[in-house]
């Protein structure tokens, strides 16, 4: 899992499934927009309706049973503004439950280390946490309970850990110090979770990478570790010098890793996209209910009963009604997107999932639904090719509820077993939403 460190971070997957936060610093702008899109969406204008193929490029000859949704040039409806919220149904991912457990009653151990600065804070936020409206309105619809932490949760080591550690290394050292009755950490049990604050200077490497994360400008994750015979829920929050809160790096963590708190397959809880969204797990990093809300402008809010933003997590129920899919919401927003209505079925990985299905050579043109759960100004509307593979492009740069815009995309690829994806940018001023589309054969 990852954790953000600001609002306008990349993710990225490593070794079975691990996946870390690239922090703010020196990073470019989310899944390759141009920095100019952010800024602008910032200012309340995002001009740009794609690029690469013309919109009045000829369309190829689709397969049979394409869905209406799949129009030729000389056809299009762009609809009419609506005053009905929404004005064509949502299209938005669940998440869906591995079979796994949940933390139900975590209890969250705080481990810090001589000179960290925020100790009192992270403490206090641990003990906070469990009773918080914040809590209950994110993660008790997955089945996950009240936190617990107390003073004898609160483990001040007097002593660094090791300067340069692999991941391996890292939870042979939880391990061995939680097994050790003198060492102040309490006994692990299934429902642990052991809060790992690293001194600045640590120097920590994950699976499938050599490189130390703050390094690679990542914050911290969430994994597991045996503890005698128990699998235990361990996080990692990183000093990388960057002047960012624990507090609001921690919150998004600690609520995956109680939806999902063992990462290997067959005991996954709550992590990754139902079918039919299948891209959404595609993009190497969205895997639970933090990491799909990255995908939003406004990743942390205020909340209510603590002094610091907290992360947004990903609601099924607000995504299956329409509603903004992010809890908590922010205050005063409409929440606004986009549905590709008629998808067809493509295979990407050995998954049937929804998306553009291109045949060698072939354009398509495709229908994409506008609606809002409450009234906006117009949004403006771009489209990106994520991983450079596409010629894309809309034929309209804005639109609101009740309107429609119609992309074109074709593949500069051959393979037989091509597959890609695109964002469909929707902005406004402030805010930036992405729409990830699958494209394969």
């Amino acid at each position: 899992m990852s954790i953000r460190a600001s609002s306008l971070d990349r993710h990225f997957v490593l070794g079975a499934g691990l996946s870390l936060l690239l922090a703010s610093g020196g990073c470019s702008s989310p899944q390759g927009y141009p920095e100019e899109a952010v800024d602008a969406a910032a200012d309340g204008h995002f001009d740009g309706a794609g690029g690469g193929t013309d919109a009045d490029a000829d369309v190829g000859v689709t397969e049979s049973g394409t869905p209406d949704s799949m129009l030729d040039a000389a056809t299009h409806d762009h609809g009419a503004p609506s005053t009905t919220y929404p004005a064509f149904p949502p299209d938005q991912p669940t998440m869906q439950f591995g079979g796994g457990r949940v933390l139900t009653s975590a209890e969250l151990v705080t481990v810090t280390y001589p000179g960290d600065a925020h100790v009192a804070a992270v403490e206090t936020f641990a003990d906070q946490l469990g009773a918080s409206s914040y809590w209950k309105t994110t993660v008790s619809e997955y089945g996950v309970g009240p936190t617990k932490s107390t003073a004898a949760d609160h483990v001040r080591m007097t002593t660094p850990p090791p300067s340069k550690m692999t991941q391996k290394e890292l939870e042979d050292y939880i391990a061995k110090t939680a097994s050790d009755p003198k060492s102040g950490w309490p006994a692990a049990t299934e429902q642990t979770l052991y809060v790992l604050y690293l001194p600045a200077g640590t120097s920590l490497t994950v699976e499938g990478d050599s490189a130390d994360l703050c390094y690679l400008n990542h914050a911290g994750y969430h994994w597991s570790a045996l503890v005698g015979s128990i699998e235990v829920a361990y996080a990692v929050v990183l000093d990388c010098g960057k002047s960012i809160n624990p507090v609001q790096t921690v919150s998004g963590l600690i609520a995956a890793a109680a939806t999902s708190p063992l990462p290997t397959a067959g005991s996954l809880g709550y992590a990754g996209a139902d079918p039919d969204h299948f891209v959404w797990t595609f993009m190497l990093a969205d895997q639970d209910a933090a990491d799909f809300c990255y995908r939003q402008t406004i990743t942390d809010v205020l909340a209510t009963g603590f002094g610091d933003k907290l992360a947004r997590l990903w609601s099924n129920a607000s995504a299956k009604a329409g509603r903004d899919p992010c809890l908590p919401t922010p205050s005063g927003q409409a929440y606004f997107d986009v549905t590709p209505p008629g998808l067809d079925k493509v295979v990407v990985l050995g998954h049937t999932t929804k998306g553009i299905h291109l045949a060698v050579g072939e354009t398509r043109i495709v229908e994409l639904d506008i609606w809002s759960d409450a009234a906006t100004k117009p949004l403006d509307l771009s489209v990106n090719d994520v991983l450079g593979d596409l010629d894309v492009s809309l034929d309209r740069a804005s639109g609101q509820n009740g309107e429609k815009v119609y992309l074109t995309v074709s593949s500069r690829k051959t393979d037989a077993h091509f597959a890609s994806y695109l964002e469909v940018g929707i902005a406004t001023a402030g805010t930036l939403r992405r729409h990830p589309i699958m494209v394969g054969r």
